[in-house]
């Protein structure tokens, strides 16, 4: 599957109901098979949470917050304050976006909000985003995105028919252009007007 046409899609993708179901199934690959999708607005500020019982009978909750907002900082501190306020207890949050973070950020926001909640943070980005997608063996693209490839193809036949009507145009401009310098009476002139208006351009660009 070419990265251009995953990278389209994700630019175009506007629904977060379906951004959700998404990213439910791409944690999933990520290894949190556990994983339960909730979502909707009275979540609680859990789009969906893994639960793990140990041996030593303690419970480990991972909640995941999905997001298409590219400020990740502030929607962070909202979805803690929010899990806050609904008591809801929880030992590491997952972010998803489909936005590009670089590792080094990444490993900013994780520290902050280390330090100012004592939050263990995970956030998975556009490049985890863009490999699970690319893996056609688990069709999740052609399911999410069943009729991108259709508009590709419509938008390069668009810029084709744009370029070739472009052409014409051009082709066409420039016969007209080559007519008013030669085979008008005074196109002599016309043609020493330009050839001296050029000279003049260069020396009067000259410090």
């Amino acid at each position: 599957m070419s990265f251009d046409l995953i990278e389209i899609a994700l630019d175009k993708l506007t629904d977060f109901t379906r951004f959700e179901s998404l990213a439910s199934e791409l944690m999933n690959l990520e290894g949190y098979v556990n994983i339960k999708h909730i979502g909707g607005v009275a979540d609680e500020g859990q789009d969906a949470v893994d639960e793990r019982f140990y041996r030593s009978a303690s419970l480990e909750r991972i909640v995941f917050q999905y997001t298409l907002q590219r400020y990740l900082p502030g929607k962070i501190d909202k979805t803690i304050q929010r899990l806050r306020e609904m008591n809801v207890t929880f030992t590491e949050l997952v972010i998803a976006t489909p936005h590009q973070i670089s590792a080094e950020r990444r490993s900013e926001m994780k520290r902050e909000v280390r330090a100012t909640h004592g939050v263990t943070l995970e956030i998975f980005e556009r490049d985890t985003v863009l490999n699970r997608l690319a893996d056609t063996k688990n069709g999740i693209f052609n399911r999410y995105f069943p009729s991108v490839k259709a508009q590709f193809e419509d938008l390069l036949a668009s810029a084709a028919r744009s370029e070739v009507e472009m052409g014409g145009v051009l082709e066409r401009s420039m016969l007209q252009v080559s007519v008013a310098l030669t085979l008008k009476p005074e196109a002599e002139r016309t043609r020493q007007d330009i050839a001296d208006g050029f000279v003049l351009a260069l020396i009067l660009a000259e410090p």
